[in-house]
């Protein structure tokens, strides 16, 4: 199997491992923000009678930016914009959000059962980088929550807070000659394997350093180049 062919005596375990957690794995379809906040604060009855001797080790949530403009219609028809955003288009009282229930849901989960959170969240607005190797993005989710410098004051534990911000990018592969055709172009991307993607990794306590590691996605693997160590961003 392919397990044996890298892992060679230690498949076995693997296997047991992979098993175990495929069969705890449970895969929620949401169709609105609102729902989404309801079902992670159901979350922790569900698991009180569906797994109840097993722990929440994980909740991943792709994408958080998924219903970003049904959500901002919403609250545009709630009320006046006068009296829901402030002066620079935030909302006044961030309680009418579906973002608030859903952070709070999952600052509860995090609290009383020790879970990772992973969230992704859509690039929208590009903005100039300190660094010439990656393009950061203005927030475009209001109330998200941001990672924070060694001197930056306490915040309320309303939401959770980042430990790890992440941006993901194609690798370049460099600028073709004018002339290159389509076909070309394809297979001078093609060349080396599968397209890489870099990541790009904040972590707080250290904003202004970043650190870098790759993969790429083949018919049959995937591989990984372990993270770099971090520099600074100047």
């Amino acid at each position: 199997s392919r397990l044996e062919a890298h892992f060679g005596g230690l498949a076995a375990d693997l296997y047991t491992i992979i098993s175990t957690s495929l069969r705890n794995l449970r895969v929620f379809t949401i169709s609105s923000s609102t729902q989404l906040a309801a079902n992670l604060a159901s979350l922790p009855i569900y698991h009180a009678e569906h797994l109840p001797t097993s722990e929440i080790a994980l909740i991943a949530i792709d994408s958080m930016s998924a219903f970003y403009w049904t959500d901002r219609f919403m609250l545009e028809k709630m009320q006046p914009i006068r009296h829901v955003r402030g002066a620079h288009g935030a909302l006044s009282d961030p309680s009418l959000h579906p973002l608030h229930h859903v952070l709070g849901a999952l600052q509860r989960m995090r609290q009383t059962h020790g879970s990772i959170v992973a969230m992704t969240n859509w690039g929208l607005n590009a903005r100039q980088s300190d660094s010439s190797r990656t393009t950061s993005y203005r927030q475009h989710l209001h109330p998200f929550p941001v990672l924070t410098s060694p001197d930056a004051a306490p915040v309320d534990d309303i939401y959770p807070s980042l430990t790890y911000h992440i941006t993901l990018q194609r690798a370049s592969t460099g600028q073709l000659p004018a002339n290159t055709n389509i076909e070309d172009a394809w297979r001078d991307q093609h060349r080396n394997g599968d397209e890489r993607i870099v990541g790009y990794i904040r972590s707080r306590g250290a904003i202004d350093r970043v650190g870098t590691f790759s993969f790429g996605i083949g018919s049959h693997s995937i591989v990984v180049q372990g993270a770099q160590g971090s520099q600074p961003l100047s």
